[in-house]
């Protein structure tokens, strides 16, 4: 279980066709080894500066994150002042990903 990763894909859907829908990879253990962590810092600042880059009637994704194999994914709303990220609450780094699974698994 040390290495053991768990990847949680969850969404929703209410009757007013609202939709949310986060990835998240959690380490079983409690903690990443630094090979994890590294490439987990590695798709969150993919996935920041491909929120960076969003703006109404914008490309959508640079084509230089294209084929990243790791996933964090988030619900966002485009603005004129960029991306808001509608699942802020949720952790997405790797110290508040280590927190989280922690109090899953120990209560």
């Amino acid at each position: 279980m040390a290495r053991e990763l768990l990847l949680l894909d969850a969404g929703m859907e209410t009757d007013t066709l609202d939709t949310a829908d986060i990835t998240r990879t959690l380490p079983l253990s409690g903690h990443f080894s630094p090979l994890q962590r590294q490439v987990d810092k590695m798709v969150l600042a993919a996935q920041e500066a491909g929120m960076a880059a969003l703006r109404p009637g914008g490309e959508t994704l640079p084509v230089e994150l294209w084929g990243i194999g790791a996933r964090i994914k988030d619900d966002l709303v485009i603005t004129a002042d960029g991306a808001q990220l509608m699942s802020r609450a949720l952790a997405r780094a790797p110290e508040a990903i280590k927190t989280w699974t922690g109090v899953l698994l120990n209560g």
